[in-house]
């Protein structure tokens, strides 16, 4: 799975949080605090973590939502080439804007990093039936009396 600056802030809190657990577990080893406030200490910090964790899990679900097929992506690539090809300037223009949220340049390396959205889910979207069963309607004469 792909470490996103999102993921690997999580990663490193959740991590912060084990550290500071073991902390207080020292500190009770060490009669430094009592039982009651090293359970209440320890219930706070997992609590965290697992609010942590339940919020990694939802966003590895919905990278699992988002993956498609690289042939579709390939397939999907190579259509919008060819309408991009067959678009004038100021459409082309329009749609670039639509698609492109943020432009960001990176010192002085030359280097830039363009983020955006592409709307996949027109992928498997269809306007027509593609068969019917008629089950019901043929089980329907055979019992009929």
């Amino acid at each position: 799975m792909e470490c996103t600056p999102e993921r690997q802030k999580l990663h490193e809190n959740i991590n912060k949080l084990k550290e500071e657990e073991a902390r207080y577990i020292r500190a009770y080893g060490e009669a430094e605090i009592d039982f009651e406030q090293f359970k209440e200490m320890k219930r706070g910090v997992n609590k965290r973590i697992k609010a942590l964790e339940d919020d990694l899990i939802r966003l590895n679900e919905q990278v699992k939502d988002i993956n498609i097929d690289n042939v579709e992506l390939k397939e999907f690539c190579q259509e919008v080439k060819e309408v991009l090809g067959s678009l004038n300037y100021p459409t082309k223009s329009l749609l670039i804007q639509d698609l492109i949220d943020k432009i960001v340049l990176k010192g002085k390396t030359n280097e830039v990093e363009v983020m955006g959205h592409l709307p996949i889910n027109h992928l498997n979207i269809g306007y027509e039936l593609i068969s019917r069963d008629c089950w019901v309607a043929k089980r329907w004469k055979v019992d009929a009396v």
